[in-house]
């Protein structure tokens, strides 16, 4: 309380955001990646999961992170393109082996 002269100010609080930030404060999120349960610093996009520093995806090749995404996830992106090319080029080669044969059996 300060006093000036004879009028009494109080301070003006905010109970409300005061209780906000003791709430926001008190919710702590820990990384669910394997049970690791070191303090989350984000949750992935994709899983909703928290992770940690060291389960934060990273740009292969470099130490640069992602913002928002496990290294899970990652890993589970990177087999599911593996997964289509290998797909591709299996139909790539599958046509060029059956024109090969037609060519050789003179059909073309």
């Amino acid at each position: 309380m300060v006093v000036f002269g004879t009028i009494r100010i109080r301070p003006y609080i905010d109970y409300a955001d005061l209780a906000y930030s003791r709430i926001i404060m008190t919710q702590v999120a820990v990384c669910t990646i394997n049970d690791c349960g070191v303090l989350a610093i984000g949750r992935c996009a994709s899983c909703t999961n928290a992770f940690c520093q060291s389960h934060q995806a990273r740009y292969v090749g470099s130490r640069l992170p992602y913002a928002s995404l496990c290294s899970s996830c990652l890993a589970r992106s990177e087999a599911n393109e593996k997964h289509r090319l290998d797909l591709i080029q299996a139909d790539k080669d599958y046509i060029h082996g059956k024109a090969k044969d037609e060519l050789r059996k003179g059909r073309i």
